[in-house]
Formats: C-alpha cells, sequence, structure tokens
C-alpha cells in the first residue's frame, strides 16, 4: 500500500526497486519453494534466476527491512 515501483536502466542495469516492507533473507530469494508469506508456492523467483543464467544475464538483489528491495539484471550479455 502506498508504496513505489522505479524501474531504471544504468550502464546495461536493469534496477527494479520498491518501498515496500523489504526480504528477511534476501541470499534464499531465489530457492525453489522459498517464501515468506503463507500465499504463493515461492517458484516465481526460481524461476527468473533460471531463465537469467540461460540467458547469461547477472541478477541480484538487496534488501533492508521496512525500507524495500532492489532486483538488478545486468544485461550486458544480451546487447
Amino acid at each position: 500500500k502506498d508504496g513505489k515501483v522505479i524501474l531504471k536502466i544504468e550502464n546495461n542495469i536493469l534496477y527494479i526497486e520498491d518501498t515496500g516492507k523489504g526480504i528477511k533473507n534476501p541470499s534464499k530469494v531465489f530457492e525453489r519453494f522459498y517464501k515468506e508469506q503463507e500465499r504463493g508456492i515461492g517458484i516465481g523467483l526460481h524461476i527468473v534466476k533460471k531463465l537469467c543464467e540461460e540467458l547469461d544475464v547477472k541478477i541480484g538483489v538487496k534488501s533492508i527491512l521496512n525500507e524495500g528491495t532492489s532486483f538488478s539484471l545486468n544485461l550486458k550479455n544480451l546487447i
């Protein structure tokens, strides 16, 4: 609620940022079936990670609780 999603590209890196509640364990977010909420299956970001690996795109995540999360996709190998 009342949050923002920001998309930006700098030096062939796509950043997807939000001002949400953050992720408790960002190092686990790409694991299969990992989830922090009851809803969902916990496979979406795992699939994204696998697709990025197939395309030679590096994906990363940074998160601060109660401030937000930022995903980065390094697209230099696609361009």
